[in-house]
């Protein structure tokens, strides 16, 4: 089953060439070089796909193609036993050896693929059928592109700009796809029993990972399309031993719509508003031409402004295609053409201020804009 992966396998993981931490105090410098990079061992692996094969065939019956999707996907000892001849695989990955390895792999492979380098904090994923993630234990993740799931916190970017690696990994991948298979210290159980579309846990044995140079208690969940009023399965395993059987899983549906995955990132070069903090809210409005022109005294306030008219990056609009020009929802709160085409462009344009007064902002309409806003009108 591993015979599509070769340039992959050969990459070894941080973890397992590391150097071991002899003290207490040695283990925050291995954390950071590590960056908690440790593989699924290939039996975890196999095992796993055997569980969900009974699914699998049931799913292949109503859909071409299964997708799969992975937030942490290492060099894919996860994807290894897929049946990848009836599988669209997805994945990132901080570690640029393992993506440009794995691309390769796939490519000679004839499979679907898309790999990309980018940590799962930067990742927007939506509509998979299928995510099967064993992510990073305990790092901090830090990025304004965090989407706000339950575990993220106020980070040095804002609100939700903050959390936990496996805990983000866990509610990105049950917020992207219908069935997620995931691999996670046994510190999360209370978190994944609290969810009503867990099915299973399979306790992995404590030595798992001794291979790759870690100790932790570690169990495999399994969550459902659909919730359950009963609680989830619980199974001790071991490598070598037979896994009791799992519930058949069911794939909710997504209306034959292709899955969104794409990465986003941080231009760290500069930043976007260069204007000093002055807590002046005046924002003078001006146009060029038929667009709006915003001018401020102060960059807090144009942060608080522009977020509140731009709202959110256009690429969150699922299968809707926008002009080259058009990057953020409220793009169009800039044009005034499309005031006019409002049936009433005075109130359009008029709700426009009231959200800068709202953002915290005082607008003045300059003369210029007054009087070529009423030629406009006219």
């Amino acid at each position: 089953p591993m015979s599509w992966l070769n340039r992959a396998l050969q990459v070894n993981s941080k973890g397992l060439s590391a150097k071991k931490a002899r003290r207490l105090a040695d283990l925050h410098t291995r954390r950071n070089t590590t960056q908690s990079q440790y593989y699924t061992p290939a039996w975890i692996a196999k095992n796993l796909w055997a569980l969900l094969t009974p699914s699998l065939y049931i799913w292949m019956e109503e859909k071409t193609r299964i997708s799969v999707f992975d937030n942490s996907v290492g060099n894919g000892r996860l994807l290894a036993d897929a049946p990848v001849e009836r599988c669209y695989l997805y994945g990132c990955d901080t570690d640029e050896r393992c993506i440009d390895a794995l691309s390769q792999d796939a490519a000679a492979a004839n499979i679907h693929h898309e790999f990309v380098h980018t940590g799962m904090e930067a990742l927007t994923a939506r509509d998979f059928d299928l995510a099967i993630i064993n992510p990073p234990f305990s790092l901090n993740l830090q990025s304004p592109l965090m989407e706000p799931y339950p575990c993220t916190c106020f980070g040095k970017y804002g609100p939700h700009t903050s959390a936990n690696s496996h805990e983000y990994a866990l509610d990105q991948a049950l917020d992207a796809a219908s069935v997620v298979v995931a691999l996670l210290p046994v510190s999360m159980r209370e978190r994944c029993y609290r969810d009503p579309r867990l099915v299973a846990e399979y306790i992995l044995p404590a030595d798992s990972f001794k291979f790759e140079g870690a100790q932790v208690r570690t169990a495999l969940y399994f969550f459902d399309s659909h919730p359950s009023a009963d609680p989830g399965c619980q199974y001790a395993v071991t490598q070598e031993g037979n896994w009791p059987a799992l519930p058949t899983l069911t794939l909710k549906s997504r209306n034959n719509r292709d899955p969104v995955f794409r990465a986003g990132g941080v231009d760290y070069s500069a930043p976007v508003i260069s204007t000093p903090v002055t807590h002046n809210k005046t924002v003078t409005l001006h146009h060029h031409n038929r667009k709006l022109i915003l001018k401020f005294q102060c960059g807090l306030t144009q942060a608080k402004i522009m977020n509140a008219l731009l709202e959110d990056v256009t690429l969150h609009q699922v299968g809707h295609r926008y002009p080259k020009n058009i990057n953020y929802i409220g793009d169009g709160k800039l044009l005034l053409d499309v005031y006019l085409l409002q049936p009433d462009p005075q109130a359009a344009f008029n709700q426009t201020l009231q959200i800068i007064r709202d953002a915290g902002g005082d607008p003045v309409v300059s003369p210029t804009l007054q009087g070529y806003w009423k030629k406009l009108l006219k």
